[in-house]
């Protein structure tokens, strides 16, 4: 049998793939989550206001473009749970260097605010509220 055949209902690799990378989703969110004892994760509060102050400052475009460019790097996989591991994201306040949680921060402000009701893949649900308080309780507006 040829390596590029798949047995009769396997999934295809993509699915399978794809699966993968959703279990691991929720792994990293459980780990986050239990490293938090159940209360809102500040950094993440941090960060979020961050990224709402940073969508604030850009134009629609530009707001487009940090967006795609977070979930650009995001596709390649992140270790939200080591501060260790950094990205460089050009669309994010003039170029910056950032964890890996603040691109999940990121794009997690970047899905509330353009694509309102989409699954940005990460519950920050309790701490972008606490964010959007921080950043003077108005969200940016967005076209």
């Amino acid at each position: 049998m040829s390596c590029s055949r798949r047995p009769y209902g396997w999934p295809r690799w993509g699915d399978l793939a794809e699966k993968i990378k959703n279990q691991q989703r929720r792994l990293a969110e459980r780990v986050m989550r239990a490293n938090a004892q159940g209360m809102p994760r500040l950094d993440a509060v941090m960060y979020l206001s961050s990224a709402l102050e940073a969508y604030r400052e850009l134009e629609p475009e530009g707001q487009k473009q940090l967006l795609a460019e977070a979930g650009a790097v995001g596709q390649k996989g992140l270790s939200i749970n080591n501060p260790e591991q950094s990205h460089h994201l050009q669309h994010y306040r003039g170029g910056a260097t950032v964890s890996a949680l603040q691109v999940v921060c990121i794009l997690y402000v970047g899905v509330q605010l353009l694509l309102p009701g989409q699954d940005a893949g990460i519950d920050f649900a309790r701490e972008y509220e606490l964010a959007k308080g921080l950043a003077n309780g108005t969200p940016p507006q967005v076209a």
